[in-house]
């Protein structure tokens, strides 16, 4: 109840994304975790709390949508138990057992509605288009759209963002940094390219 697993994600890119896809004439639904970003206008927002929650509420809007764009930082584990109170420093376990989340982005591509496109982001700090070609081909996803985190210039908290855009068999676009806005722009701009040649 006191204290928890998370990232330093913002939501940032998420809602950068909502706002251009609302601006193209989607209609949005964001499914956001905690964050202090205040949602753009004239989108849907269904909060959570929990990656679970996000799991659920995601599964529970898919129904009729076109597309899906996975870019929320989801935590890849929590802990096992939970304790009913705050655990004191000096009664507290130095272990902490750890338990798997459910893969959203997996889930939905296994599950999509007919025609839905789906992408998802993967942030990663290491050989970031091997990481990202390799969660393309393993979560059965139409295109990815990776990032470098870590030391100054990481995307997390960021106002701007640099990505490589992948896809298919071989397909890249590397989007130079610029504010989360262009990226947005960019990505949506490749995913309808994605979408038209289908």
């Amino acid at each position: 109840p006191a204290r928890y697993l998370s990232s330093p994600s913002t939501g940032k890119m998420g809602f950068a994304i909502a706002d251009e896809a609302r601006k193209r004439g989607a209609r949005v639904t964001v499914i956001s975790g905690p964050t202090e970003v205040r949602p753009p206008a004239g989108v849907g927002v269904v909060r959570v709390t929990t990656a679970r929650e996000m799991h659920a509420a995601v599964l529970e809007h898919i129904g009729d949508a076109t597309l899906f764009i996975g870019s929320a930082a989801v935590a890849d584990l929590r802990p096992a138990t939970v304790a009913a109170g705050k655990a004191k420093k000096e009664d507290a376990e130095l272990t902490l057992a750890l338990a798997r989340n459910p893969d959203i982005i997996a889930d939905v591509a296994a599950h999509r509605p007919r025609g839905c496109f789906v992408a998802g982001f993967a942030a990663e700090t290491d050989d970031i288009e091997a990481a990202g070609r390799e969660k393309l081909a393993r979560k059965g996803l139409d295109c990815i759209v990776v990032n470098r985190i870590g030391g100054e210039i990481g995307g997390f908290a960021s106002d701007d963002n640099e990505v490589v855009i992948l896809w298919g068999d071989g397909g890249r676009e590397a989007v130079a940094r610029a504010p989360k806005s262009t990226i947005a722009r960019r990505v949506l701009d490749r995913i309808d390219a994605l979408r038209r040649a289908r």
